[in-house]
């Protein structure tokens, strides 16, 4: 049963409302926070948005490079902001996202699947490098200047880098242990080929021993280019500043005094809620309860803590909703021919990445 993508963002908008009422928050006093902050900051917070997205497009272009040397950086911008919009309307923890980057590039440049899956591997590789760092580094800072206030931001920030870190031994054997997931590939074949001897496996072994073939070469060919991953890794290390600078420019809004690097702390940590494949979109509601809670355990008040992630969320989903769908919807239809947003409603029942 499919339910109106609308009806789970009121339910989600519904739970955070409810949420703060059981959290004891003053509404008087959260509405007087929200009429002192400066609209000046709120087209700052807008520019660091768009410059949040172009360093992350940024960075996968370095990444493509690589496997394709004709490939525009317009053209890599574009199908970037293509697929963030289809991860706002169906979250699956950025996998939307990605599948519809492997299927412009198809579209584009004729690059098989299995070849920019290998820059795609490594463009997560490297997030997860940067998110390991800032948690790291952030917690550091926040230890030694004695301003942890809650034994949970130390919980929360370890189980976060041992996430990341998860992320990140799986990657790099994917980056660098290739021949082990040929070597078990033909393991899964076999054995499925004893265990089932009428379906016939071996017109799909061939296919899947293809597709592995091609990842390797793509890879291979990543590898050799150091200087781009070098450059791909920058570019994000710069995106997820411009991640931490939302909330921090609002805090200056509202007058509150943050640490910068208290909130790369909580930035990457209530950012794993963002990850979660619940299927609302902009993860309404969960993502919020999330921020404001990581804000209030860094000793910010609950009133200021709220205004703070409404109006982050007001950038990071309204504007980035507007801004994505409206170059979506002018380059689908001219940029990219017949590509149909038809596509994004079948993403969660089959994938594109296919030959």
């Amino acid at each position: 049963m499919k339910v109106n993508p609308s009806i789970l963002i009121v339910i989600g908008v519904l739970i955070f409302i409810a949420y703060i009422f059981l959290i004891g928050v003053d509404v008087k006093q959260l509405f007087s926070v929200l009429r002192k902050s400066s609209s000046m900051y709120y087209f700052l917070a807008v520019i660091i948005d768009v410059g949040f997205i172009f360093f992350y497009g940024l960075a996968w272009f370095f990444l493509v490079k690589c496997i394709c040397r004709e490939i525009k950086l317009k053209d890599a911008i574009l199908i970037v902001i293509i697929g963030w919009f289809g991860d706002m309307l169906i979250p699956a923890a950025f996998m939307t996202g990605e599948a519809l980057r492997l299927y412009l590039l198809k579209k584009l440049y004729n690059i098989d699947y299995s070849r920019g899956l290998a820059t795609v591997v490594v463009h997560r590789v490297l997030s997860a490098i940067a998110f390991a760092m800032f948690v790291s580094i952030g917690l550091i800072f926040l230890i030694e200047g004695g301003k942890i206030l809650s034994s949970d931001i130390i919980k929360r920030g370890i189980f976060a880098v041992s996430l990341a870190v998860i992320v990140i031994i799986v990657g790099l054997l994917l980056v660098f242990r290739i021949d082990l997931i040929e070597r078990y590939s033909i393991k899964a074949f076999d054995y499925l080929g004893r265990s089932f001897r009428r379906i016939r496996l071996q017109k799909y072994q061939e296919k899947v021993l293809s597709l592995i073939k091609s990842y390797r070469e793509s890879m291979i060919l990543l590898r050799e280019k150091t200087s781009n991953i070098f450059l791909g890794f920058l570019f994000l290390i710069i995106q997820w500043c411009l991640g931490v600078s939302i909330p921090y420019v609002f805090f200056i809004a509202v007058g509150h005094k943050m640490s910068f690097w208290a909130l790369a702390t909580a930035y990457p940590i209530y950012g794993l809620a963002d990850n979660l494949p619940i299927g609302i979109p902009a993860n309404a509601g969960v993502l919020d309860i999330a921020m404001t809670s990581m804000f209030i355990l860094l000793g910010v008040p609950k009133e200021v803590a709220v205004t703070v992630t409404v109006l982050t969320r007001s950038i990071i989903v309204l504007f980035e909703a507007i801004f994505t769908g409206t170059i979506t919807v002018i380059y689908s239809s001219k940029f990219f021919e017949d590509f149909n947003l038809e596509f994004l409603k079948n993403l969660t029942q089959k994938t594109p990445i296919k030959e």
